[in-house]
């Protein structure tokens, strides 16, 4: 009767599939490895239960199924490990044997972190007023911004539109600002400072007889900080600059692309926010574009917000009898999304 019982628990699965760990005091354990994480191993013993060891007071270990070694250079292996010691670990892979450097691995059976899910975060904000004077005066501004980023990748949008008109003496009115533009940047992180960068943005004016201004680039860029509450990044690469005026005629040029964007909040209500966007020609330096925008927003309710905002562009080579600089203040209120 002994016997019959010696040979069922010789047969069982905890003895024919089992892990084989052998401490340095010289214990012999036999049970399921699940993890080795930090340096702490965690082996299942159907006689001891579940435990949890250093890793430094292993002498040796074997495993009857695959595991998942995650290697130092961001990959993983999956093999047999056949043996292990102070240097390092014996593992059958893909039907041959090799040796794993103990600096080479950080771990066995690591959880799968799953990724942190896309989340898309924009802004909305536009302001209105009509003043009734001696020059009636209408003013209307609207923006738009949204943005989502993921551990790979990062994508960017913009647009805005601003009108402004008066009354003339004589009747009748006259605009003074009728401009749109809209601008993205889609952007592959190779790691937490650099990225690579494509982009592309247009802008419109007609007061300007801008018919259109567009500019494809690509480049890349770098992170000098990117905390909970600022961030700091610059770009530069090259973009096909192409402009085209109501009156006729226009520029078609490639000119370098050179770009910083900061955001910072003070505190919990109080953020400022400052693109810039410079497109300087590299045969003549004289001959660019410029685009500025600083914001100043605080903080009004849970998801609203009130702005103050002050946009600059610049254009060294304008449309025939056309402003070189515009520029306008504008304040109204916004809601984040």
């Amino acid at each position: 009767m002994r016997s019959l019982y010696l040979v069922l628990l010789l047969l069982s699965p905890a003895f024919v599939f089992a892990d084989r760990l052998t401490l340095v005091n010289g214990d012999r354990i036999t049970g399921e490895l699940i993890e080795l994480v930090d340096g702490k191993l965690v082996f299942k013993s159907p006689v001891m239960g579940t435990l949890m060891l250093d890793w430094e007071d292993v002498s040796s270990l074997e495993t009857d199924e695959v595991v998942r070694i995650a290697l130092t250079n961001g990959e993983e292996l999956k093999a047999l490990i056949m043996g292990s010691g102070p240097d390092g670990l014996h593992v059958l892979a893909d039907g041959r044997e090799t040796w794993i450097k103990m600096e080479d691995f950080v771990g066995l059976n690591q959880p799968v972190s799953k990724p942190a899910p896309t989340t898309w975060e924009g802004a909305l904000s536009s302001s209105l007023s009509v003043v009734d004077s001696s020059r009636d005066a209408k003013n209307f501004n609207l923006d738009f911004d949204i943005a989502r980023e993921r551990a790979t990748d990062r994508l960017t949008a913009k647009a805005a539109y601003a009108f402004a008109s008066q009354s003339v003496s004589g009747g009748g009115s006259e605009t003074t600002v009728d401009s749109w533009f809209a601008r993205g940047q889609y952007d592959v992180i190779i790691n937490e400072k650099f990225f690579w960068l494509g982009s592309l943005r247009l802008d419109r004016d007609r007061v300007s007889d801008l018919d259109l201004r567009t500019a494809i680039g690509a480049g890349a860029g770098y992170t000098f900080w990117n905390k909970e509450t600022s961030a700091f990044r610059t770009t530069f690469g090259l973009s096909y600059l192409r402009e085209a005026f109501t009156v006729g005629g226009g520029n078609n040029t490639v000119v370098l692309q050179i770009g910083t964007g900061l955001r910072h909040e003070f505190n919990s209500r109080l953020t400022v926010l400052h693109d810039t966007s410079y497109f300087p020609n590299p045969g003549d330096l004289g001959d660019f574009f410029l685009s500025s925008e600083l914001v100043l927003r605080s903080a009004l309710a849970s998801n609203m917000f009130g702005e103050i905002k002050f946009v600059f562009d610049y254009d060294a080579t304008p449309a025939p009898g056309a402003q070189k600089g515009n520029y306008r203040y504008t304040m109204g209120v916004g809601m984040r999304f």
